[in-house]
C-alpha cells in the first residue's frame, strides 16, 4: 500500500485557515469581551465605592483616573497570567470565584508595591504621581469597599457576559471543530459523548479513517474523510481545528504510524484515553513520575480539611436551625392540617464510609404511600405527594430537618446527596450502574451539593443523569473548600426560589 502524502503542505494553506481557523475568531471575540468586561467592572467598582463612601465629588481629581485605569489594566494582565481568559475557563466553564479573588488580591499587592519600585527607579516621581493617591485613598472608606466590590462585580459581569454568549450563539461558534479518527463504535461513542457535553467546548465535524478501511461517506450525519492525498482539502473545507485519536486504536494501526501521517496537517492532534475510562468520573492525569497515569479515584480530603468542614457545620447548622425555627413550626402545623400521619419521615440512607444512618425529613407524601426503602423514585405530578408536600418539595423546605442530622454528625451542610438504599436506575442499583459510585461516601453526605446547584437534582431516571451527578459529587470531594461551601449555600438559596427539578 502506498503511503499517503496528504496533499498540500502547511505553507500552502490560506492564511485565514492556518492562523485564524473558523473557531479562532469567535474565541478572540469572547476573550476580548471578557477582558473589557473585567476592566469595566473594576472601574465601576471604584465609582460605586466612592459613592457609597460619601465622596463622589472628586472622581477625576489629579492622577486618580490614571491610577484607576492602570489598576483595571493590571488586573486584566494578572487574570490572564492566572488563566482566566483561556478557552476552558473563559468559555466553557463557570468562572471560579476563588481564582477571581486571588487575581484581585495579587493585583492589589502589586499596586501597593508599585510606589516603592517607582521610587527606587526614579526618586521624586512618587510624590508627583502617587501623592494624590496616598492623600485620598488612605483617608477614605472607599478603599475597603473597593477591595470587596471589584471582584464581586467582575463575577457578576462575567456571568452576564457568558449568558449573553450562550444566547447569541457566540459560545457555540467558539467551540473547537474536531475530527475523530475512526468510524467504529468507539469513535461514534466518543462523538456522542462530546456532543452531549457542552462544557467540553468541542463540535464534532466528521470522522477520518485509514485508506482501504470500509466506511460510508456519511456516518451519523457527519462526513467521513479518508487519510489520503485529498485529506488536507477535506480538513480545510470542514475548518477542523484538531483530530482526536482513540487510545484503543481499534483499526489495528499503530499509534505512531497514524501520528506520523496526520502530523503534516495544520491542526492539533489529541490523544483520547480508552472510552472505558469515560464511565469513571473525575479522571486526572498524574505526571509526577514522568509517566502519565490516569487517576480514577483520588484519596479523601486530609484530616485538617475534614476538621475545618466539621467546625463549619457545627457553627452554621445550629444558627440556621434557630433562625428557621418559625418556618419549621409553621410547616409542622401545615402538614398535620393537610393529611393524617406523622410530621416527619424517617428513611435509611448511606453515609460516610458506607455506614447507614436515619435521615430526617418533613413528610410530603400520604402516610400509607410512604416508601421508606426508596424503591420508587418520586416523579413529576406524583399522586403520592400531598398538596402541602408539593409546596415543601418545590421550595426544598422538606429537607430542613436534616439540620439535626448535620449537628449529630451524620451529614454535612454541603456534600454529595445521600440516596435511599434501594434506589435503582435501569434496573440496577446505583452502585451497580456506576462503578465508582461508592467513592461519594468518602465524606459526609450533604443537605445540598455541587451537583444540585448545577442542575443535577430531582429524579435520577437515566444512567446519564446518575453519571453526571456522580461526576459533580467527586469533583466537589476533590476540590472542597470553605469558600466553595459558602458559594454552594448561596446558590442553593437562590435555586430554592426557582424550584427547578423539584417535585
Amino acid at each position: 500500500m502506498s503511503e499517503p502524502t496528504l496533499g498540500r503542505p502547511w505553507s500552502e494553506f490560506g492564511r485565514a485557515d492556518c492562523v485564524f481557523p473558523q473557531s479562532a475568531r469567535p474565541r478572540l471575540h469572547m476573550q476580548a469581551l471578557f477582558r473589557g468586561g473585567d476592566i469595566a467592572a473594576v472601574l465601576l467598582a471604584e465609582v460605586l465605592a466612592r459613592a457609597i463612601a460619601g465622596d463622589p465629588g472628586h472622581w477625576f481629581e489629579g492622577f486618580r483616573p490614571v491610577v484607576m485605569v492602570g489598576l483595571a489594566l493590571l488586573f486584566s494582565f494578572v487574570a490572564n497570567a492566572r488563566g482566566l481568559y483561556n478557552d476552558e475557563i473563559a468559555m466553557f466553564h463557570d468562572l471560579p470565584a476563588g481564582a477571581v479573588f486571588g487575581a484581585w488580591l495579587q493585583t492589589c499587592g502589586l499596586m501597593a508595591l508599585l510606589p516603592f519600585l517607582v521610587d527606587i527607579a526614579s526618586p521624586g516621581i512618587v510624590g508627583v504621581v502617587f501623592g494624590d493617591l496616598n492623600a485620598t485613598l488612605s483617608e477614605r472608606n472607599g478603599l475597603i469597599l473597593l477591595l470587596f466590590l471589584a471582584p464581586a462585580l467582575v463575577l457578576v459581569t462575567r456571568t452576564g457576559l457568558m449568558a449573553l454568549c450562550r444566547h447569541t450563539g457566540l459560545r457555540a461558534r467558539a467551540a473547537s471543530r474536531a475530527l475523530i479518527f475512526g468510524s467504529d463504535n468507539e469513535a461514534r461513542r466518543l462523538a456522542s459523548t462530546l456532543a452531549r457535553n457542552e462544557a467540553a467546548g468541542m463540535a464534532i465535524v466528521g470522522f477520518i479513517v485509514m485508506p482501504g478501511q470500509a466506511a460510508p461517506a456519511m456516518l451519523d450525519g457527519l462526513p467521513v474523510l479518508v487519510l489520503d492525498d485529498a485529506a488536507s482539502a477535506g480538513v480545510e473545507r470542514l475548518h477542523a481545528d484538531c483530530v482526536l485519536l482513540s487510545w484503543r486504536m481499534s483499526q489495528g494501526v499503530a499509534l505512531e504510524e497514524v501520528t506520523r501521517l496526520l502530523a503534516p496537517l495544520p491542526i492539533a492532534l489529541k490523544l483520547v484515553p480508552d472510552l472505558a475510562l469515560h464511565g469513571m468520573p473525575m479522571q486526572q492525569i498524574d505526571t509526577r513520575s514522568q509517566v502519565p497515569m490516569v487517576v480514577i479515584c483520588a484519596p479523601p480530603p486530609p484530616i485538617w480539611a475534614r476538621t475545618l468542614k466539621r467546625i463549619e457545620d457545627l457553627i452554621l447548622a445550629p444558627l440556621l436551625l434557630l433562625l428557621l425555627m418559625p418556618v419549621l413550626i409553621a410547616t409542622a402545623i401545615a402538614i398535620k392540617l393537610d393529611s393524617p400521619g406523622p410530621i416527619f419521615f424517617l428513611q435509611r440512607r448511606v453515609g460516610v464510609g458506607e455506614r447507614q444512618f436515619t435521615m430526617l425529613k418533613f413528610r410530603t407524601m400520604y402516610h400509607d404511600c410512604a416508601d421508606a426503602a426508596g424503591c420508587v423514585q418520586t416523579t413529576r405530578n406524583d399522586p403520592r405527594v400531598t398538596r402541602v408536600g408539593a409546596i415543601l418539595r418545590r421550595l426544598n423546605i422538606d429537607e430542613l430537618p436534616q439540620l439535626v442530622n448535620v449537628i449529630f454528625g451524620d451529614m454535612s451542610l454541603v456534600g454529595p446527596r445521600p440516596h435511599a438504599l434501594q434506589t435503582h436506575v435501569g434496573g440496577l442499583r446505583f452502585e451497580q450502574a456506576v462503578a465508582i459510585y461508592s467513592a461519594r461516601h468518602r465524606i459526609r453526605p450533604g443537605m445540598t451539593g455541587w451537583a444540585q446547584v448545577n442542575g443535577w437534582r430531582g429524579e435520577t431516571d437515566t444512567l446519564e443523569k446518575l453519571q453526571r451527578r456522580v461526576e459533580h459529587d467527586l469533583w466537589y470531594i476533590h476540590n472542597s473548600t470553605i469558600g466553595l461551601d459558602l458559594l454552594i449555600l448561596i446558590r442553593t438559596i437562590l435555586a430554592m426560589a426557582r424550584g427547578r427539578n423539584a417535585y
